[in-house]
């Protein structure tokens, strides 16, 4: 999903702008209490399908976002009024992944009037908007370090987790519940909303990714095995004869040459992160559940980095396992 144009009118009484985005790297820039948080606010609640959270928190008279699917228009008709009318409308800009008949059917009619008259029926919006975007939101490098909470008896936690022996729920300390609470209600479908991250999420995210790319490796070179047996079968039972088994060799070697390159997509996104590392880090090899990323010289274990390298660890890493496996 790539935002290519977000429109604001009277945003926090005072911005109004029309703003084309680059396909790679955007900076917004401003000084304190200028908006720029108010405006990436306005620009997840749309795309990833938050509409009432927008209309509930946000004072704006009109917001318009254009992505590379749809654009989505949402106007207030005055937001100093107690009970304004809102319209909300949707343009398809392709076909979606995701487009039931009815659901599409409805846009074809803008959503019309106040808060209470909208609230019921703005779920198709919301369903329309989220399915057909897949996002991250991190909207801050702040880090909560659980352990950093839990006092003298992290140590025999975190032993106790890697066992097994201990569930994330025991574990879990109030303030950590709390935010992969508020994570869990902004996160619509495939956007996903990170309120914080901590070392051990990092390295669950690293495990779990690690766990799906070779499931995924077996799977593929599970079916090349079922693949070339069956080629040989049926080469056998033509005689063997010379004429098809060059016929044969190539077919093999087609299915070879598909699963290496299935592989190699598969393992991409460990290979973009390992020369992330390198670069993020020189002279470092970063160790996380028995997986060495990096090509320094120095090993050091994710929890052993400093407070400032461990957010630019995890902002590197979330983006990078995003991809389905």
């Amino acid at each position: 999903m790539k935002i290519k144009r977000m429109l604001v009118e009277e945003l926090n009484q005072r911005i109004t702008a029309n703003i084309n985005f680059n396909d790679s790297l955007n900076v917004i820039t401003g000084s304190n209490g200028s908006g720029k948080t108010t405006f990436l606010k306005a620009c997840w609640y749309l795309y990833s399908g938050n509409i009432g959270n927008a209309i509930e928190e946000i004072y704006f008279r009109r917001m318009e976002i254009e992505t590379d699917q749809l654009t989505l228009n949402v106007q207030c008709s005055d937001p100093s009024s107690e009970d304004p009318k809102y319209i909300v409308s949707i343009q398809p800009k392709t076909n979606f992944r995701f487009q039931p008949k009815e659901l599409m059917e409805s846009l074809d009619t803008p959503l019309e009037g106040t808060w209470d008259e909208i609230k019921d029926r703005l779920w198709r919006y919301r369903f329309i908007t989220a399915l057909n975007h897949d996002s991250l939101f991190f909207p801050t490098f702040r880090r909560v370090e659980g352990g950093f909470l839990l006092g003298n008896k992290n140590n025999k936690i975190v032993r106790g987790k890697r066992a097994g022996l201990i569930s994330d729920e025991t574990i879990d300390d109030e303030l950590t519940k709390a935010l992969k609470a508020a994570s869990s209600a902004l996160t619509e479908f495939d956007n996903k909303f990170v309120c914080s991250m901590s070392t051990a999420d990092v390295e669950k995210l690293v495990a779990d990714t690690k766990a799906r790319m070779d499931s995924k490796q077996r799977e593929e070179y599970e079916l090349l095995a079922e693949k070339i047996s069956t080629s040989i079968r049926q080469w056998q039972a033509t005689g063997g004869a010379d004429a098809t088994g060059a016929e044969y060799l190539r077919g093999i070697l087609g299915n070879v040459t598909a699963v290496e390159k299935e592989r190699d997509h598969i393992v991409e996104p460990m290979r973009s992160l390992n020369y992330e590392i390198s670069q993020y880090f020189p002279n470092r090899t970063i160790e996380i559940n028995k997986l060495k990323l990096g090509d320094g010289r120095n090993n050091i274990a994710a929890t052993s980095l400093s407070a400032g390298e461990k957010q630019l660890f995890s902002v590197t890493t979330q983006p990078g396992f995003r991809q389905p496996y």
